[in-house]
């Protein structure tokens, strides 16, 4: 039997995941490219595997954050730090899955819309906040 995650841990991962691509996305002015960094982050996301792919697949529950990108910024890093932080406790692998898992989808989502400085810059301060190290 596989283990499930408590509903309050899954928001947590979906408040941080979901909200992670949202925060890429509004680095963009373009309603247009917003929407395509929604979708193709969100595809990454629902496709994921494993106790952390359980979590993130389905309707999203947690209530992401609305604002600037500062007010975005303000609940999200945190959100992330915390969600590594739930599943290194749990299962150190899951927390890289969702290490990898969250850089692919606003590395992607990015992509999807050409990516510029500014989210060249947020992507930098996702990463930051899963503790992913920059390669040498």
């Amino acid at each position: 039997m596989t283990e499930e995650l408590e509903t309050a841990d899954k928001l947590v991962l979906q408040k941080a995941a979901h909200g992670a691509v949202l925060l890429v996305s509004l680095a963009y002015p373009s309603t247009v490219a917003t929407t395509k960094i929604n979708v193709a982050g969100s595809r990454v996301l629902t496709g994921a595997t494993g106790l952390v792919g359980r979590a993130l697949a389905g309707k999203v529950q947690a209530d992401l954050p609305k604002g600037s990108a500062a007010d975005v910024a303000d609940e999200v890093l945190p959100a992330l730090r915390d969600a590594v932080a739930l599943l290194e406790r749990r299962d150190p692998a899951e927390a890289d899955n969702f290490r990898r898992t969250v850089t692919v989808a606003v590395e992607q989502g990015a992509s999807s819309a050409g990516s510029n400085a500014a989210t060249g810059e947020m992507i930098a301060k996702v990463k930051d906040a899963l503790g992913v190290v920059p390669a040498a």
